[in-house]
């Protein structure tokens, strides 16, 4: 595979690294002041260990048909820290430092179809405005994570969703989140154990009226 490792991208504009199909290894970059640092369009690159800053729109960009493993990076001063979308992928933040990021530090959101796990080695600075759990799909929660959700955003499970000791609260201590809805039979087999769901409006949609809404024969 192609590896770049410690150089630096300035002073120029647009997209500081573009992957498309590929699955490079990139580390100890220094990207600055671009409109996204890296682009991952697709592919399931390693990025680690760089630095990314003053970026307009995201630092690192992840959309559902890219995956990847992004550890150890230095994500200063943008609009987004990383933006990811899920679907059949299932991309891996681990170890990254966040700082002065305007609109978030790691913001996901998505139709999860494949199986996807948050564990304890991924980074806490997660945020979701808007997640699907697609019917076959699975979003696994280890204990003792604390899930941000932006205004009025919420989680549609119509998969599974299994979460224990999670805390599911707002993301920016001012707008409340919308709620849980589990929807239809593919969601029986969800469960959440010991958990917390707190400033939250109290519906996903304007006619519910749950923090947690079960509906459809979800069982």
């Amino acid at each position: 595979n192609v590896v770049v490792d410690n150089c630096t991208i300035r002073n120029s504009v647009n997209t500081g690294i573009y992957v498309n199909a590929s699955s490079p290894t990139l580390s100890s970059i220094t990207i600055g002041g671009m409109t996204y640092g890296i682009y991952v369009a697709s592919g399931s690159p390693t990025v680690a260990g760089c630095t990314v800053t003053g970026c307009g729109s995201s630092g690192i960009y992840i959309p559902s048909t890219a995956s990847g493993t992004y550890r150890n990076n230095t994500l200063t001063g943008n609009n987004v820290g990383i933006e990811a979308a899920y679907a059949a992928n299932s991309p891996v933040f681990t170890g990254n430092a966040y700082s002065g990021n305007t609109n978030g530090d790691l913001v996901v959101s998505g139709n999860i179809t494949g199986a996807v796990t948050w564990d304890s080695q991924m980074d806490t600075q997660m945020r979701l405005s808007t997640l699907t759990v697609a019917a076959g799909g699975s979003l696994t929660i280890t204990p003792g994570r604390t899930i941000r959700i932006t205004n009025n955003g919420g989680l549609t499970v119509n998969g599974t969703l299994t979460a224990s000791g999670t805390t599911f609260t707002w993301a920016d201590g001012t707008n409340r989140w919308g709620g849980i809805l589990f929807l239809g039979s593919g969601a029986s087999g969800s469960r959440l154990d010991n958990c917390v769901l707190e400033n939250a409006v109290g519906y996903v949609y304007s006619y519910r009226q749950g923090v947690l809404n079960i509906e459809g024969g979800a069982n």
